[in-house]
């Protein structure tokens, strides 16, 4: 469980996976669930993507809202 920047809940899910032989790709994957519709956000990444620009990806990934979505 993870939190986004609007206070929305929100599940991550992150794995590791070899699309082809000598090849590793990072996926991350959040999950929101709000007034019953689904949204699924992910980003792709090689090992050197991941260091270096993940945190920004985390930062556009947490920003995410739809209209009417803020909690408080």
């Amino acid at each position: 469980p993870i939190e986004l920047n609007n206070r929305i809940p929100a599940y991550e899910v992150v794995y590791k996976w070899c699309p082809v032989k000598d090849r590793v790709v990072f996926q991350r994957a959040i999950c929101i669930l709000h007034n019953r519709t689904g949204y699924t956000l992910t980003a792709t990444f090689s090992k050197k993507t991941w260091k270096t620009k993940g945190p920004e990806i985390d930062k556009i990934l947490k920003s995410f809202t739809v209209q009417g979505m803020e909690r408080g």
